[in-house]
């Protein structure tokens, strides 16, 4: 899922990435996202130089269960050279890559 050059502002309350997905979003996104759940490998990148987004919650879950057996798949929030002060709170289980 991208969030590109949305000159409205959107208010969604939660936003889920499934199995290795991703969601993505621009600088220059006019958004504010209550919560982002990424689930077993999926990722969120933040990109862009100037940011217009606002997120409250990021929770990640993992591991996975296939045949019985747990398996761990990261969930990673990419900041490309942000810091995380737009996001309030970050679930432990994410692993954060500047």
């Amino acid at each position: 899922m991208y969030f590109n050059d949305l000159q409205t502002q959107f208010i969604l309350e939660k936003v889920t990435a499934e199995t290795e997905s991703k969601i993505s979003m621009q600088a220059n996104s006019n958004i504010n996202l209550n919560l982002i759940h990424l689930k077993d490998g999926s990722q969120l990148e933040l990109r862009g130089s100037n940011k217009n987004w606002i997120i409250d919650d990021v929770y990640c879950s993992n591991p996975t269960t296939t045949n019985g057996v747990s398996v761990f798949r990261l969930n990673a929030i990419f900041l490309n050279g942000f810091d995380n002060s737009s996001i309030e709170n970050i679930n432990q289980n994410c692993g954060v890559v500047p």
